[in-house]
């Protein structure tokens, strides 16, 4: 079986979603959020490693979407990448980070309805 687009963007969307659920990824972040002025080099390689990865894969799955006419094509696929990651981890990560309580939201519907923005467009 095949993904088409929107497929291949909903799946990415979603699996970052889960990700920011994960409780080791969460502790990570917590971690290195909190001790990244003292070793900036943690901040750079969760940066460079984590975020950087889950950019490139989003900016993929949007290139694939405006490949297929679904979206607007643009000169920056990271600033997508950035603004949906933002949208999901408001909703998902931020509570958590904030006042150590989950979402209210169910994590794959965040996702489905930050894709769904974007097609919209």
């Amino acid at each position: 079986m095949t993904l088409d687009a929107s497929d291949s963007l909903q799946a990415v969307a979603r699996a970052y979603a889960k990700l920011m659920t994960d409780a080791a990824v969460r502790g990570l972040i917590r971690l290195v959020a909190s001790e990244a002025e003292r070793f900036p080099e943690l901040g750079d390689a969760l940066f460079e490693h984590g975020k950087q990865a889950v950019y490139a894969a989003f900016s993929a799955a949007f290139e694939a979407e405006a490949q297929a006419g679904r979206i607007a094509p643009r000169d920056d696929w990271t600033l997508a990448a950035s603004q949906l990651t933002g949208v999901i981890g408001q909703s998902v990560l931020m509570p958590w980070l904030l006042a150590n309580r989950d979402g209210v939201r169910n994590p794959i519907e965040v996702a489905d309805e930050a894709v769904a923005l974007f097609l919209r467009e």
